[in-house]
């Protein structure tokens, strides 16, 4: 909640520390999407089980599918840059004399 910044790195393999480097020594932008969905609140989502045997009564309502239509910290895919991009044609390509693809 008061955090200006926060690093996760998930589903690390065997660059993943030379990727990390050259985000903190600013070779590329550190920007990537969630490979998930944070709830909003901590009551939001499924507590982990303590016990040997666990009776989880959600069904199928688990993750994303638990938090359909209810608000989020952030969802599936968000993602932010420092930096920002636009997209132009240098030359706008005519159309073909065929009016094919």
């Amino acid at each position: 909640e008061h955090a200006d910044a926060a690093l996760v790195l998930f589903l690390g393999g065997e660059a993943t520390g030379l990727a990390l480097s050259d985000v903190l020594s600013g070779h590329v932008s550190p920007s990537g999407r969630l490979p998930l969905t944070l709830p909003a609140a901590e009551a939001d989502a499924t507590p982990p089980c303590a016990g040997l045997s666990c009776s989880y009564t959600e069904g199928l309502a688990l993750a994303w599918r638990g938090l359909h239509k209810r608000p989020v910290a952030f969802p599936f895919g968000h993602g932010l840059s420092y930096t920002r991009f636009s997209y132009s044609w240098d030359t706008e390509p005519a159309p073909s004399a065929g009016g094919g693809a």
